[in-house]
């Protein structure tokens, strides 16, 4: 549970850090938000909550739980390079293609993996995907600006014109470079935690996993 919270804490800051940067730098004005009861508003956000985490829990238990372990005999680099590449498919058929996006979403899958190598199991992972989308979606609003789902997040956004290569296009905002390059920071800040842990992505994935077993056991 440590683990989750910590991850759930972490992945809603840095996308609060996302939306710091695209108010600071005039990518996004705040826009009146309609009037909406309260009892609504905490409905809207608990059902936010909840498919946030459902989706989280399926996507890391199905990519870097599943699929991944059945990778074990690959090279540690190999086998996240190989299932990201189903994770970017399904998203792009979720979001639309467009290159930044895919690469977000393939940088995306090795970050996880990577957190998941660091410590051993999915918990902060899963944390950390379900704040990402809890708060794009639910309280930020960054993935509905413009669209009529807008109205649904607690805080709404203006984008400026002209601003996709900084905002991503639509709802994917990770092709955008500021989402795009939180999510590149994480996966460097992933690697130097996990290579600090022994781990070493020229290992296969087996004796990436069996090493960190021996850190902790020690």
């Amino acid at each position: 549970m440590g683990f989750f919270l910590v991850g759930f804490a972490v992945g809603a800051a840095t996308l609060g850090l996302v939306a710091a940067v695209d108010l600071g730098f005039g990518l996004v004005t705040i826009s009146t938000t309609p009037l909406i009861s309260p009892i609504m508003m905490i409905a809207l956000l608990g059902f936010g909550l909840t498919a946030a985490l459902a989706g989280a829990l399926l996507e890391e238990l199905v990519f870097r739980g599943s699929l991944f372990s059945h990778a074990g005999s690959l090279p540690a680099w190999a086998a996240m390079l190989l299932i990201s590449v189903p994770f970017a498919a399904l998203h792009v058929m979720s979001s639309g293609f467009g290159m930044g996006f895919v690469s977000a979403a393939v940088i995306g899958s090795i970050f996880f993996a990577l957190i998941r190598l660091a410590t051993g199991n999915l918990a902060f992972a899963i944390g950390w995907h379900a704040a990402w989308n809890f708060m794009q979606y639910s309280v930020l609003g960054l993935a509905t600006i413009g669209s009529a789902n807008g109205g649904h997040a607690l805080v709404q956004f203006t984008r400026r014109s002209n601003a996709d290569i900084w905002l991503g296009q639509g709802q994917s905002i990770e092709g955008g470079i500021v989402a795009g390059s939180a999510i590149l920071l994480s996966a460097l800040a992933a690697f130097v935690i996990a290579h600090r842990k022994g781990v070493r992505l020229s290992q296969s994935l087996d004796a990436a996993m069996a090493q960190f077993a021996r850190v902790r056991d020690d």
